[in-house]
């Protein structure tokens, strides 16, 4: 298809698109540079495609088949502006239909091919719009097996959490009562220096 669709709009001399075509008196046409080329092979021009004699004046512009290949010139520069995800890898044709049974997006033209003989098509959209479907139905165990994960991760900071402010508090009732039993010790080391120094220590051995 897309052989057809170029043949018709290319030049036979260039064999490119036709670039400012003019009309012959044969009703060939061709670009204008290649009809001046001719022009300067012989002086009596002829047409590249059927031999036939043409004037050497400067023939009209083939208007229409001009706005065609502008045209055409045109989709394929849109064409190959889409990312190159969304083109076809054969044709470079937008994807615009999903092969049911090959799973794969494919463009118009492959549509005809005979790798997709007998094949069913759908919409790209309408079949991306079911595969997505489908992913977020797969995702929704893995979903809810991460907010379980998340779940136990917080009440493990948690439990991390409350065990410190256990070891602080215990460290800290450690403490106190070491600094009563110091506090105690003191006194009653100083009561018993106390005695020891007082006379009425010494009188009391004498007896």
């Amino acid at each position: 298809l897309e052989f057809l669709k170029t043949s018709n709009i290319c030049c036979p001399v260039c064999c490119d698109i036709y670039r400012d075509p003019v009309l012959l008196s044969c009703s060939h046409s061709l670009c204008k540079a290649c009809w001046q080329r001719c022009k300067t092979v012989k002086s009596n021009p002829e047409c590249p495609i059927c031999r036939r004699s043409c004037s050497s004046d400067d023939p009209p512009q083939n208007l229409a088949l001009r706005n065609v290949c502008e045209a055409f010139s045109q989709g394929s520069g849109e064409r190959l502006s889409a990312a190159p995800s969304e083109l076809c890898s054969l044709h470079a044709e937008k994807l615009q239909l999903f092969c049911v049974q090959d799973q794969q997006p494919v463009c118009l033209i492959c549509q005809f091919s005979r790798w997709h003989t007998n094949h069913s098509f759908r919409p790209i959209e309408e079949a991306a719009a079911e595969h997505r479907s489908l992913l977020l139905e797969l995702l929704r165990p893995l979903q809810e097996k991460q907010e379980f994960l998340t779940d136990a991760e917080e009440n493990l900071k948690q439990a991390v959490l409350n065990t410190e402010l256990q070891f602080t508090d215990t460290e800290r009732q450690i403490k106190d009562v070491f600094s009563t039993l110091r506090t105690f010790l003191q006194k009653d080391e100083e009561i018993s220096l106390s005695l020891l120094i007082s006379p009425h220590y010494y009188l009391w051995l004498s007896f």
